[in-house]
């Protein structure tokens, strides 16, 4: 049961962070162009945001550091998964609920290279937040560490 509420906040992370990424998209498509810039930022909020509340969550959950720890990565990287690849089918196939806009290459044959922003927002959800986490957490290690020698 104690899992199950991280897995949970996991999920209920991710759909909000997939909307907030949807309504930017839509505000892209009829006013200036930010997915991109978004779909780099957001998952940079997420891992700073873990961060700041990761000792919250260990205590409140009462679950060993390690053991949360690797699930929360593992239910990350499946649940952006799963949620990733089913809207970018649908923005592929464009039955998506935003419209995505055709631009024709000539002779004919138009592309939909606009919803290629949530190709690489799935992308960067999955790799930048455990990317930065894994780093702070291994300057914070570095740091403590060596304090640690210096003091001796």
């Amino acid at each position: 049961m104690k899992y199950f509420k991280g897995v949970f906040i996991i999920t209920l992370v991710q759909l909000i962070v997939w909307t907030i990424f949807n309504l930017c998209d839509l505000f892209s498509e009829y006013v200036i162009d930010i997915s991109m810039l978004i779909s780099i930022i957001l998952p940079v909020i997420v891992s700073i945001l873990y961060l700041i509340k990761e000792n919250s969550l260990y205590a409140k959950l009462q679950v060993p550091k390690i053991k949360f720890s690797i699930m929360v990565y593992i239910c990350w990287i499946l649940e952006t998964v799963i949620i990733g690849s089913y809207i970018c089918n649908l923005v592929n196939y464009d039955k998506w609920i935003i419209k995505q806009h055709n631009y024709t290459m000539g002779w004919g044959m138009s592309m939909s290279l606009n919803g290629i922003e949530y190709f690489v927002f799935a992308f960067a959800l999955v790799i930048l937040p455990i990317f930065i986490i894994i780093i702070v957490k291994t300057i914070k290690f570095l740091y403590m560490n060596i304090k640690k020698l210096l003091n001796n």
